[in-house]
């Protein structure tokens, strides 16, 4: 990312910071869950904790109630400022070759559409809330039958008890819209490196890097209380999104007639970073 910055013009480095910074700076103003001093909330001292949950957290409970927009206010609280710090490093290195290649506004649809799409994805959740029930209650094979009985009991059991626990659920955090963007970016590098637009070896390394982010959490799924099945779906919608954009390029470039912005007419496609 930083050789990316260093190596760009002066005129893109402003424009990915005014879309980059104003949106972590909203993030940051608002207050996490485990504040780093007590109860106390500096940044916004009217926000509680309950209010927090209530107003800005995500849960089937909250949307069925008709609070509909924690859809999205979601993404800007965490659990503590080392989840917060760690999803705006991510946002910042993986959100510059998306803003690169489409814009700041597809920039924005793809983090933030990540972030809608993954926490509105009930059934995934489930699923994934009925792995780790089944994890942490299986028994050791070592006891023969009643293993077997004991953990096929606990997979009926899991599949009833898990639906309701995904609906008191509460989900913080913008992971899933900086994985929706490490999906495009993915996408980005691997066309880099396929057409070879890009010698150099960051590209490849970029890509590992992004792969073995997705990988890590198919891994982890159902293990840990982390939501990883959020994480996947952000991934599916950025992958998804990049063909969708990519798609629509083409279809530009076919149509003579298709509207095009003036600083696009005299451009020649640029390398990818």
């Amino acid at each position: 990312f930083f050789s990316h910055v260093t190596g760009m013009s002066s005129d893109r480095r402003w424009q990915y910071l005014c879309t980059a910074l104003p949106l972590v700076a909203a993030h940051v103003v608002v207050p996490t869950l485990k504040p780093p001093a007590g109860d106390t909330f500096p940044t916004l001292p009217g926000l509680t904790q309950e209010r927090l949950l209530r107003h800005f957290a995500y849960s089937d409970w909250n949307w069925d109630q008709g609070r509909r927009w924690t859809a999205v206010l979601y993404m800007f609280v965490h659990r503590d400022q080392e989840h917060l710090l760690a999803n705006m490093v991510s946002l910042l290195t993986t959100g510059y070759p998306v803003h690169r290649a489409f814009g700041d506004i597809a920039f924005c649809c793809a983090y933030f559409g990540g972030g809608i799409v993954a926490v509105l994805d009930r059934k995934g959740r489930t699923r994934e809330l009925g792995a780790r029930l089944c994890n942490l209650l299986q028994v050791s094979p070592r006891l023969g039958g009643v293993a077997n009985w004991l953990n096929s009991a606990t997979q009926k059991v899991s599949s009833y008890v898990a639906p309701a626990l995904t609906g008191s659920q509460y989900l913080v955090g913008a992971s899933a819209g900086v994985c929706s963007l490490t999906g495009v970016s993915m996408c980005l590098m691997l066309e880099a490196v396929l057409t070879g637009t890009s010698n150099s070896p960051s590209a490849l390394a970029q890509l590992l890097i992004c792969l073995h982010s997705m990988l890590s959490d198919l891994e982890q799924y159902g293990t840990s209380n982390v939501s990883h099945a959020l994480h996947l779906d952000g991934f599916a919608f950025g992958m998804a999104f990049y063909c969708a954009a990519r798609g629509l390029g083409l279809l530009r470039r076919a149509c003579r007639w298709w509207p095009r912005r003036k600083d696009q007419r005299s451009q020649s496609p640029e390398a990818y970073p």
